[in-house]
């Protein structure tokens, strides 16, 4: 029996601690598709963290380096890749618009006390300092809410929704997977 193998590019959003980067990289792998990050292209294209690119420049300026590396993955031709997105690139209605034409779009839908416990967990996560103080887990929940809440409209548009919270990676990359080979 062959399996029709999904084509199309695959967008992965959701709140930081949603795991688009270690699901995105895995589900990729078993795919057979190329992964690439937001971010990561940010990062190596600028030569400066995410976290030092909103110091110095703001984050009017980031989210327009951003939308443009959006573009850029979108244009080269990785027209099957798995693709992370930072979680707030959806706050750009062109961004959103783009995606909408050239992939789709699943949000991995996380509780905000499960992203705060797994951004504590990790070391160098801008997200979890205030003030250059690690947030309690407390108030990096109500930091998340208030980004989830300014985010929704654009995770909302997506064409499928994963809940991540309580789920193993191989589970969710095979939700994932069967949701792409019904398409």
């Amino acid at each position: 029996m062959i399996t029709r193998r999904p084509t199309g590019q695959v967008f992965l959003t959701g709140l930081s601690g949603a795991g688009k980067s270690t699901i995105g990289e895995k589900l990729a792998a078993q795919l057979d598709r190329e992964f690439i990050d937001s971010d990561a292209l940010i990062v190596t294209e600028e030569n400066l963290s995410i976290r030092k690119i909103f110091d110095s420049m703001g984050e009017e300026r980031f989210r327009a380096i951003e939308a443009k590396a959006i573009e850029q993955i979108v244009a080269t031709g990785a027209t099957d890749a798995i693709v992370a997105l930072g979680g707030g690139a959806l706050l750009s209605t062109a961004t959103r618009k783009l995606i909408a034409e050239k992939g789709d779009l699943i949000y991995l839908k996380v509780t905000c006390e499960s992203a705060a416990e797994r951004l504590l967990a990790c070391d160098n996560r801008p997200l979890t300092l205030r003030d250059n103080q690690v947030l309690s887990q407390a108030d990096l929940v109500k930091r998340l809410q208030t980004l989830l809440d300014s985010r929704i409209e654009g995770y909302s548009a997506a064409n499928h929704v994963v809940k991540v919270s309580s789920r193993s990676i191989d589970d969710i990359c095979q939700d994932i997977s069967n949701y792409l080979k019904q398409k």
